[in-house]
């Protein structure tokens, strides 16, 4: 009991059944949201939101995410959300008591574009739960999140890729994706978006010009076009560096938009290439 007049409703019957009912849907429903998703992406698309606290790869974060995601949600939100809202909305009607705890739900994920998202969601756990009790919807929601973990963990900590722009490659971790050339395809650039949606991009830059680190703020204003439209590089901040396969380059901040980060100038075989991290 938690409340004088309300009490957690477990569910009536076999436990083994109410679970295994909890499960099938959990999954069922975690494995056609997977799939639709991914297609539309065209690579695996779990919640960026697990991807992004995993990111680091490391087991701490990846434990501390599971823990999170498979067992603290699932009892913290279904003993909020099913096991008192629904209940204490119960005497309004069934419509009522689904409908408003999803709202709830959904308001509780603070993330407005997939409201929707987290609203249906609920109101399947909350009908689940007043079939079934919250046995059967808390390992409905376990298995649920479950599948998007163990989709996360792999593109966290799946194999690498190698990329070519145009003779220098740039090897990126499984959850950095190719995205489309945002600048001119000609150019042989390669833009990658990590898990947090920073962004590497690396462009050949093709000139008559040599590279000479002095000129690079010259250089850098007249290939406009090599470069975002609304890139930015602080002049203050042009400085060289000695990268160690490479030799002198040249480093400077930058800011695309909202985001900030740094852009390298460097040459290699003959060309010039362009490096901006941005977060």
């Amino acid at each position: 009991q938690i409340t004088p007049t309300i009490r957690l409703r477990w569910g009536e019957g076999s436990l083994v059944g109410r679970v295994a009912n909890g499960a099938a849907l959990g999954l069922g429903l975690s494995v056609a949201l997977l799939a639709i998703v991914s297609a539309a992406a065209g690579h695996l698309d779990p919640d960026p939101r697990i991807v992004l606290l995993m990111s680091g790869g490391d087991p701490t974060h990846v434990v501390v995410m599971v823990l999170l995601t498979m067992v603290a949600a699932p009892l913290v939100e279904e003993t909020l959300f099913r096991g008192l809202l629904v209940e204490a909305l119960r005497p309004y009607g069934t419509v009522t008591a689904v409908l408003v705890s999803a709202l709830f739900f959904a308001a509780w994920h603070f993330n407005a574009s997939a409201a929707l998202y987290y609203t249906a969601l609920g109101a399947a756990l909350a009908g689940l739960y007043l079939r079934r009790g919250l046995a059967s919807s808390m390992t409905a929601h376990a298995c649920f999140n479950g599948v998007l973990t163990v989709a996360a963990i792999f593109v966290v900590l799946g194999p690498s890729h190698t990329y070519d722009a145009d003779g220098v490659h740039l090897t990126a971790p499984s959850g950095w994706t190719l995205q489309p050339q945002s600048v001119n395809p000609t150019l042989g650039s390669v833009n990658l978006q990590g898990p947090d949606a920073s962004i590497v991009s690396l462009t050949p830059l093709f000139t008559a010009v040599p590279f000479v680190p002095d000129e690079t703020v010259a250089r850098l204003q007249a290939s406009d076009g090599q470069l975002p439209s609304n890139a930015v590089i602080d002049r203050s901040s042009v400085r060289e560096i000695q990268l160690s396969t490479i030799g002198t380059a040249v480093d400077a901040d930058l800011s695309i938009g909202p985001n900030h980060g740094e852009l390298v100038l460097f040459a290699a075989d003959g060309r010039d290439y362009v490096l901006f991290f941005v977060n």
